[in-house]
């Protein structure tokens, strides 16, 4: 990103965009393995211990990456109704590129934080590889497969971990953003309507007063023929 690019809102944007990106890009490799390769080839090395950590960190990436962009998209709401309100008013606070980089901070650990409940739900079991799927011919018959799995912690105490991660994940990551961002978008949109309200009423206000002091110019007049003929019978007598 040049120099002239490097905004408040192009940060936040870009932001946006490495979320997204480090979602889709955990979504393609899980896709991939577990689609074209895991289950045609059930082999022990397609289902190890490091396939199912991939599957847990794949899980927590999706959400923490997801969510994130969608609190930077509030974030950038925010951002643009604060420079929207600060214009013309010289004693508020202009919006620069460190406010950008510490609301990017602060979204991601905010985050982070708030999904511990659910980092504390999985855990890795072991089960039989032929349970998962056909093994080959050479596979041996005691081959196991690990799969990510629901913890002791997440069931214990009436599932309040569990039930946690559930409430977090559907309040703070999905229902409280959308809520906020309808919020931001409404007094957008009534900042826009006063400056266009204000605008056409001080285009309205010059217009009256220039037709009121007579500042108005009268268009210019065309010269006739008749105006041209007094003319040549002012030069005549002079040409005699």
């Amino acid at each position: 990103m040049t120099r002239q690019m490097r905004t408040p809102v192009n940060t936040i944007l870009t932001a946006m965009a490495c979320c997204d990106t480090v979602v889709l890009f955990s979504n393609l490799i899980y896709t991939t393995h577990y689609s074209f390769v895991a289950f045609q080839n059930c082999r022990p090395q397609n289902w190890s211990y490091g396939w199912a950590l991939f599957l847990i960190a794949h899980a927590h990436l999706s959400l923490v990456g997801h969510s994130s962009s969608v609190w930077l998209s509030v974030m950038l709401g925010l951002i643009r109704y604060l420079t929207l309100r600060a214009r013309g008013n010289a004693g508020s606070i202009q919006i620069t590129l460190k406010h950008s980089h510490a609301a990017i901070a602060a979204v991601v650990c905010f985050v982070s934080i708030v999904n511990v409940p659910n980092f504390l739900t999985y855990k890795i079991d072991e089960r039989m590889l032929h349970e998962m799927c056909t093994p080959e011919d050479n596979t041996p018959k005691d081959a196991v497969a690990f799969l990510p799995g629901i913890a002791e912690m997440a069931t214990a105490n009436g599932c309040i971990v569990f039930r946690a991660a559930f409430w977090i994940s559907g309040l703070i990551f999905k229902v409280i953003p959308c809520i906020v961002l309808t919020v931001l978008v409404w007094l957008l949109l009534r900042i826009l309507k006063e400056v266009k309200a204000n605008h056409a009423r001080l285009l309205k206000s010059s217009q009256h007063g220039r037709q009121v002091n007579g500042t108005i110019k009268p268009a210019p007049q065309t010269r006739t023929t008749s105006t041209v003929g007094q003319s040549n019978l002012q030069r005549g007598p002079s040409l005699r």
